[in-house]
């Protein structure tokens, strides 16, 4: 294949009688078709679904035959986009960036939202469910949440919590001076009952 000039200064090459045009140095194409593409399902027959040609060397104006190279999409646009982040960091860095922003702005729209809570309810509905023991009261219950499920219910919870005492703190009785223990959350201000 010869590339040539045509008379508007645009890059042309011809393969099977179809004239292909390269605009802005991207692929050569004719209309939707595209020149490697054609030339891989002329050799080779049809691209399979989901599927690239890939131009060996990097030149997309080598449209050999012994250029082109079938990959999987998925494989072949990660090793694109590697070797365009590699050779353009600075371009990587502004993709980044530029890519970050609009991401939290979609997350706050209201269409990100919308896909969040149907993600949510999807994934959540699928989920198997187990029956555990509570740590509490040992009384089986059901739950889609396994790796942080503990207890049946807010009120176990609670009790293992006060039992822990990690909420614990020390206090001085207001009647009696004497240090005592009670929970951070608790108004408690005397040391016993006989402290009025």
């Amino acid at each position: 294949m010869i590339t040539i000039k045509s008379k508007k200064e645009v890059p042309i090459q011809i393969f099977n009688g179809r004239t292909y045009y390269q605009y802005e140095g991207r692929y050569f194409t004719s209309g939707t078709r595209k020149m490697h593409r054609d030339v891989w399902a002329f050799h080779n027959g049809e691209i399979p679904k989901g599927h690239h040609i890939h131009h060996i060397d990097g030149d997309v104006t080598n449209n050999d035959i012994s250029n082109l190279q079938l990959m999987e999409a998925s494989a072949h646009l990660r090793m694109e986009g590697k070797k365009r982040h590699q050779d353009n960091p600075e371009w990587s860095k502004q993709f980044y960036t530029k890519g970050i922003e609009l991401a939290k702005e979609w997350h706050r729209s209201p269409e990100g939202r919308e896909w969040h809570k149907q993600h949510g309810i999807n994934v959540f509905a699928n989920r198997v469910v187990y029956t555990l023991n509570c740590h509490v009261c040992n009384n089986p219950y059901k739950t889609k949440i396994v790796n942080n499920s503990k207890f049946c219910s807010n009120n176990c919870k609670s009790a293992h919590r006060r039992l822990s005492g990690i909420d614990d703190v020390k206090r001085i009785c207001v009647v009696c001076s004497t240090e005592f223990t009670a929970n951070k959350y608790n108004t408690q201000t005397k040391c016993k009952r006989g402290c009025k």
